[in-house]
């Protein structure tokens, strides 16, 4: 399933898309979605299920180069995840108002995956099984990561009169064996989701042979359990980079999914009473686990603190605004912004964060859910009592119009001031961006850059901004797509890199440079409309050094064909 769709459908979620009201497609959409919650039925997972209109998924497609399926109605979007982590089980359920228009899209979405499975196959990267089940449609296939042979996702997509559903299953955790019993059952829902709704489930399978149960107890100084806290485990065997888990322990207990081969590393953070106040005692950021260990204790020790005072710009106390601390951990472990302590002010504007470790702090106060600094405040626990002034600050409302006048949604706009403080939003349906915690008094570097391809605007920046309520319409612009061929036609065998310039200046100021993808192909979006100047190279090619050659490019829709140039060295 796409990575794309899954994050574009997050971020209209956010910008406040609602959900359709039920209708005729609410019952089998459900009774499809359950015939895989059992899979994940016990205390180690969560499940949640949301139906949708379909413009909740339509800048999904856009954004994967498409456009809305014909005849689609409704979605049904069901996901499984181990505690606050990444999906584990994605679902996605489509209703169609005709079994045509599902079979179409059926057809064009699985041939898409074949083409995929056997990209991955060619290029020896992955390992991609595939297998055909008649009577619904059904295709399936299998990655495996060549790297320690674990296999890495699941696939399926089945169609049955006017439903379509897609499960795909993260890493390994649950056996074949299971997806297939679940597949099963949600084909039978197709047919008959009456039935389907009336049938007890299975016991919810175990996790695969690859995985165990990690057990935590958190206790006190005393030794005593921690009635509530935070807990996190983060391992780095069996693939690059870090795979991070959460939950939250209750009673001093808690459980987490865990390779057996993969060792790694548990954080405690925020211990509180089971009425939600703040106990004490330091976040624990060192508590090492081996592999195959299926028991950790962690035995949290007193804490430092952060108190102090919010003061208007008369010098008034300011009650009733939340006050939080990030600690820097950016260099220990990822994603740092977990561990912090969060509390509000009382009626004399007085606030105690306890519960820190040693180190320093980022203090973030927000008023009415909204920012009310603007500028980065850093403290030492333990440091003394800090007084923080809130200045007036200012929520500025940016609206983004194309160069037809039309609404630009789902653009990112950023105000920056250079590598300190930083306010970004996505602008909504009708191109409204509202940039919070402004102060007026400064200026920004202000940028706008779309994300999709409803209309194609260029990419926007004006330094020395100063917050005001605008409107901003966005300049016409291209988009370049293209393949890049070595000798004798074949793509290169080494990183290439694209670079462009425009009306012989270097385009945004700087020289803009785009990688080549492994089969040659590059896309390039947002390019100001009219002649773009192009050079590929390799990678470690020298602006300065080495004489290019540049190819000029007139707007296309088409693909462009270029051949990679070796540069030569400048004559002296």
């Amino acid at each position: 399933m796409s990575g794309a769709r899954l994050l574009l459908a997050t971020l209209v979620l956010c910008l406040g898309a609602a959900p359709v009201q039920a209708d005729e497609n609410a019952q089998p959409l459900d009774a499809i979605a359950g015939s895989f919650r059992y899979l994940v039925e016990n205390d180690l997972w969560d499940w949640n299920s949301t139906m949708r209109s379909p413009d909740y998924v339509r800048p999904a497609f856009e954004m994967d180069g498409g456009t809305l399926p014909r005849g689609l109605a409704a979605v049904m979007i069901s996901e499984g995840k181990l505690g606050e982590t990444d999906p584990v089980i994605e679902v996605w359920a489509y209703a169609f108002d005709t079994a045509e228009n599902a079979r179409a899209y059926a057809k064009v979405y699985t041939r898409k995956e074949r083409e995929v499975a056997s990209q991955l196959e060619v290029r020896h990267e992955y390992e991609a099984f595939e297998r055909r089940e008649g009577g619904a449609g059904h295709f399936s296939r299998r990655v495996r990561a060549t790297q320690r042979g674990r296999l890495t996702r699941d696939e399926h997509v089945f169609q049955h009169g006017r439903f379509v559903t897609m499960l795909s299953v993260h890493d390994d955790m649950l056996a074949r064996k299971a997806q297939d019993a679940a597949v099963a059952r949600a084909i039978e829902a197709m047919r008959d989701p009456v039935a389907a709704a009336k049938r007890r489930d299975p016991p919810a399978p175990s996790l695969g042979p690859a995985w165990r149960v990690l057990t935590v107890r958190v206790l006190d100084p005393e030794g005593k359990p921690v009635p509530r806290a935070h807990v996190a485990s983060i391992v780095r065997a069996g693939k690059p980079g870090a795979r991070t888990a959460y939950t939250h322990c209750w009673d001093g207990e808690c459980r987490l999914a865990v390779r057996h081969e993969a060792a790694g590393a548990i954080y405690v953070w925020q211990p509180r009473t089971p009425e939600g106040t703040p106990l004490p005692f330091a976040a624990s950021l060192e508590n090492e686990f081996a592999a195959h260990t299926r028991d950790v204790q962690v035995r949290l020790a007193g804490g430092r603190r952060i108190a102090g005072l919010v003061l208007d710009g008369e010098g008034e106390p300011v009650p009733g605004v939340t006050v939080r601390a990030r600690l820097d951990l950016s260099e220990r472990i990822e994603p740092a912004r977990s561990f912090h302590g969060e509390e509000v002010t009382d009626g004399d504007g007085r606030f105690v964060l306890p519960s820190l470790v040693e180190g320093l702090y980022e203090l973030e106060v927000e008023r009415g859910g909204k920012r009310a600094l603007a500028r980065r405040i850093w403290y030492a626990a333990g440091m003394g009592r800090a007084r923080i002034y809130l200045h007036p600050v200012e929520h500025v409302r940016l609206t983004l119009r194309d160069y037809r006048d039309k609404p630009v949604e789902l653009a990112m706009v950023t105000a920056s001031q250079g590598f300190g403080y930083r306010v970004s939003v996505v602008s909504d349906s009708k191109g409204v961006a509202i940039l919070e915690g402004l102060d007026p008094q400064q200026t920004y570097r202000l940028s706008i850059d779309t994300m999709t391809t409803q209309a194609p605007i260029t990419r926007w920046a004006r330094s020395e901004w100063e917050p005001a309520n605008e409107v901003i319409r966005l300049p016409r612009g291209w988009r370049l797509r293209g393949v890049v061929a070595a000798d004798g036609g074949d793509p290169p065998d080494e990183d290439t890199v694209l670079y462009l310039r425009v009306q012989g200046k270097l385009f945004g100021s700087v020289l803009d440079y785009h990688l080549v993808d492994d089969e040659g192909r590059f896309d390039v979006r947002g390019i100001p409309y009219g002649p773009v100047e192009v050079s590929v190279v390799p990678h470690d090619a020298d602006f300065e050094k080495q004489t290019w050659n540049w190819t000029k490019l007139e707007p296309t829709d088409d693909v462009v064909k270029l051949k990679l140039e070796r540069p030569k060295p400048r004559v002296k």
